[in-house]
C-alpha cells in the first residue's frame, strides 16, 4: 500500500500471513497473533510477504472515543504487540465486534462501543504496567503453555465469572488433563485453588476497605452462595468472613 495518514487511530490484529508495518523507515515485522497500534497522524504503510499475503482486521477508533484521556494514551504510541496472552483476549474482542457488527441486533451500537473501550483499556495497562503474567518464561514458545498463560491472565482480571475447569481447558485447546498440568506449572498451584485465592484476595479487599454486606461480597467475588462463599474463606483464612473483617 502506499504511505497513508488517517485522522483516526487504527488497531490491527493480524490473522494470516506475514509482513511488516513501515513507520518512518523503521519495520515492525507482522506475524499471527500479532496487534499493531498505529496513532491518529502518522505517516505509515503495511508490506506484504510475497509468499504469504496478510490476513488482518483493523479497527478505527474515531471520536468521541478518540477524545478520552486514556484512549489518547493507549493509541498515542506506534508499535507492535507479540504477547500471547494480551493477544487472546484481542482477539476475543475483535471477534465480539464482528458478530455485533454483523448481526445488528438492538443495542449492537452499545456493545461495539463497550468492546472498543475495553480494547482501549487493555492497551493502557499494557502500555503501563508492561505486564508479562507472573511465572511465565519471557521467551516461552510453546504454543500450549502461552495458550495456558492467556487464560492464566484473563483468570486474574475476571475471576468473578462462572469457570469451570473443563471450559478454560477448551479455550485453550488442550484436554483438562494436560491443560491442569501445564497450569500448575505455569502458576504453582491448581487451577481451583488459583481461581479460589483470587476471589477471596478480592474478598477480603472488599471486606477490609468497603462497608458492602457479607451477600454483596460474594456475589461480587464470583461465589454462586453464602455457604460456598463461607466454605472457600475458612479454607484459606481460617475464619469467617464476617470475623476476619471485625479483627482487620
Amino acid at each position: 500500500m502506499e504511505p497513508t495518514i488517517h485522522a483516526f487511530g487504527k488497531l490491527l490484529y493480524i490473522w494470516g500471513g506475514a509482513g511488516s508495518l513501515v513507520v518512518k523507515g523503521r519495520r515492525w515485522p507482522l506475524r499471527p497473533g500479532r496487534i499493531a497500534v498505529i496513532p491518529p497522524g502518522i505517516s505509515h504503510y503495511l508490506c506484504d510477504d510475497p509468499r504469504r499475503p496478510l490476513s488482518l482486521y483493523f479497527l478505527c477508533v474515531r471520536n468521541p472515543v478518540l477524545a478520552m484521556p486514556g484512549t489518547a494514551i493507549a493509541l498515542g504510541e506506534c508499535r507492535v504487540i507479540g504477547h500471547a496472552p494480551l493477544s487472546e483476549t484481542v482477539r476475543r474482542l475483535f471477534q465480539d465486534l464482528l458478530y455485533e457488527q454483523t448481526a445488528g441486533d438492538a443495542g449492537a451500537d452499545l456493545m461495539v462501543t463497550g468492546r472498543v473501550l475495553e480494547l482501549c483499556g487493555l492497551l493502557l495497562r499494557w502500555r503501563i504496567r508492561k505486564d508479562t503474567t507472573p511465572g511465565l518464561p519471557p521467551k516461552e514458545k510453546s504454543l500450549s503453555r502461552a495458550r495456558v498463560g492467556a487464560v492464566i491472565a484473563e483468570m486474574r482480571r475476571r475471576f468473578y465469572r462462572p469457570q469451570s475447569l473443563e471450559r478454560a481447558a477448551a479455550r485453550a485447546g488442550l484436554k483438562s488433563r494436560r491443560f491442569s498440568q501445564i497450569f500448575r506449572e505455569i502458576a504453582g498451584t491448581s487451577w481451583p485453588a488459583f481461581l479460589r485465592e483470587r476471589r477471596i484476595d478480592h474478598a477480603k479487599c472488599l471486606l477490609a476497605e468497603t462497608n458492602r454486606s457479607i451477600v454483596a461480597v460474594c456475589f461480587e467475588c464470583g461465589f454462586e452462595d453464602l455457604s460456598s462463599f463461607y466454605r472457600a474463606f475458612r479454607r484459606i483464612e481460617g475464619v469467617s468472613p464476617l470475623a476476619w473483617r471485625k479483627a482487620n
